[in-house]
């Protein structure tokens, strides 16, 4: 056949090692065996063969920003570029999928390029929940996947906009002018939250 070069030292009577292999090559193979005469009997087998072209970065994270208040609107997506098929992306979120639910929306595309490859593009929508946060930060993770043959991942941190403490304190001692009056003065502290 064109294009399929046989590495006849690898193969034998039950493998068939096939070198230089392409994307092109992806499809429907057969193999069929036959019985010695007198009776001939012949089976056919066949099976899906994918020839795949790995990413050629490892997958892309982007957030719109690294700190987020409880209730706002975390946005991120992952990209995987050039590859073939496109990559399969998944987000995690302190190392656990995430799934579509009513506060979290997944969208996926797939573009095509020049040579038949392939970028694959996961857009995640969440709301920042306490849950979310372990000890204020949250590490979210993008893991691109071709079957059994490429793993990769790239992480981002994100971090809760937590309110930072201010403390003012009155004076440390009583005003002289309510000792002469002979008014009691009674000190006062304040806390104060600051939103950066």
């Amino acid at each position: 056949l064109p294009g399929i070069q046989v590495d006849v030292y690898q193969s034998n009577a039950t493998v068939v090692t096939l070198n230089n292999v392409q994307k092109e090559m992806t499809g429907l193979y057969k193999c069929e065996v036959s019985a010695d005469a007198p009776f001939f009997h012949t089976v056919i087998r066949s099976s899906n063969l994918v020839v795949i072209e790995k990413p050629v970065t490892v997958p892309e994270i982007l957030v719109e920003k690294t700190k987020y208040s409880l209730g706002e609107k975390i946005r991120a997506n992952c990209t995987s570029r050039s590859s073939y098929p496109a990559a399969n992306l998944t987000f995690y979120v302190n190392n656990m999928p995430i799934r579509t639910s009513d506060l979290t929306k997944l969208y996926w595309y797939v573009k095509s390029e020049r040579g038949g490859l392939e970028t694959s593009l996961l857009e995640l929508e969440t709301t920042a929940v306490p849950s979310l946060f372990v000890d204020g930060r949250l590490r979210l993770r993008c893991i691109a996947t071709q079957y059994s043959l490429y793993r990769k991942a790239a992480d981002a941190w994100l971090q809760e906009d937590m309110p930072q403490l201010a403390h003012v304190l009155g004076p440390s001692h009583p005003n002289p002018d309510f000792e002469e009056s002979g008014q009691s003065a009674v000190q006062c502290s304040f806390t104060f939250y600051l939103s950066e």
